[in-house]
């Protein structure tokens, strides 16, 4: 999940800003090139219309038409630029943590389950983060005489609002010289972590290490009329595989604002509780959405067919009144 190294970081996102820069082939026009290295120090709006003016100069001076990698770098810039922390965060349920009160060994074990290199610590509950510990400071006590005290060892958290932007975000990784921040909501509560390489991966995709393990996909096509469903996939994503919108409507048909992003959070909206495995819920659509894994409070997976009835129907495939 996370880097180790920040020299060689900021190298390679040098490295790869230059080959950014290289790809418009716009060397010649100091102009348009010095607009494009000041992207990312604009605001939301004006970085939007400045690199809209810059695909547009590229078109009107060059009869040569964008390559795909070159719109590809375009999308994800505009991707970045519209990015919040907690878009591009770890969610709080897939967090993982180690307690003030945990021994050597115990660390140990978790940072051999999870193959990161950092990792939160905290007091009673994730909304009690009082620092972080690295692997490299844990292997420090390996055949050293010194007493492992965890408190001793925290390095100290950066905690930044969920709805920073992510170019903010890492100006003040950048500031701070850290590779891992806590974002909190509105309340003060924990709502996830980003780390430098979740921001990364927004400009130049995914990156596995010889650590990760593949990425299960988000959504599988099971048979013609069925789909099995992550519920973190983003709600917009499976709206465009299906081309499609969900709508949610209140009692008296009329639409209720989504403050939701996922498909987990459209069956919570559905059904306003935690839905019980078996449960099937039509979108008013045409499609139905049934939890066929959970544990009761979190949703792990999720079916989509074409519904057959107006109405929600229980784990016993009965329609609910």
């Amino acid at each position: 999940m996370n880097t180790d190294a920040p020299s060689e970081t900021r190298s390679t996102q040098t490295t790869e800003a230059q080959a950014a820069v290289e790809s418009f082939k716009l060397h010649k026009d100091n102009g348009i090139l010095a607009r494009f290295k000041r992207l990312f120090n604009r605001n939301g709006a004006e970085r939007d219309d400045d690199l809209i003016d810059l695909v547009n100069a590229r078109e009107e001076n060059n009869d040569t038409p964008l390559s795909q990698e070159e719109k590809a770098l375009v999308a994800a810039a505009l991707e970045f630029s519209n990015s919040t922390a907690d878009s591009a965060s770890i969610p709080r349920a897939d967090m993982v943590a180690v307690s003030a009160d945990s021994t050597f060994d115990d660390i140990i074990r978790v940072f051999a389950e999870c193959q990161h290199s950092r990792l939160p610590v905290i007091r009673d509950n994730l909304d009690d983060i009082i620092g972080f510990i690295t692997l490299k400071d844990m292997v420090g006590y390996i055949h050293s005489k010194k007493k492992f005290n965890v408190e001793k060892t925290l390095r100290p958290c950066t905690f930044v609002p969920d709805n920073l932007s992510v170019a903010k975000v890492l100006e003040i990784m950048r500031k701070e010289k850290v590779q891992m921040a806590i974002v909190v909501d509105e309340y003060g509560g924990t709502a996830g972590l980003v780390t430098l390489k979740d921001i990364i991966e927004i400009l130049i995709g995914e990156m596995e290490d010889e650590h990760e393990t593949a990425t299960p996909e988000m959504l599988t096509q099971v048979s013609p009329d069925r789909l099995a469903i992550d519920p973190r996939l983003p709600l917009e994503d499976l709206e465009e595989h299906l081309n499609t919108q969900f709508l949610i409507v209140d009692s008296n048909g009329i639409e209720v604002e989504r403050d939701f992003e996922t498909v987990g959070g459209l069956i919570f909206a559905l059904a306003r509780r935690v839905p019980e495995v078996g449960e099937t819920f039509a979108t008013g659509n045409g499609y139905a959405l049934t939890v066929t894994e959970g544990d009761g409070r979190r949703l792990q997976k999720i079916e989509l067919t074409h519904a057959h009835s107006a109405y929600h129907k229980t784990p016993n495939g009965e329609p609910a009144e």
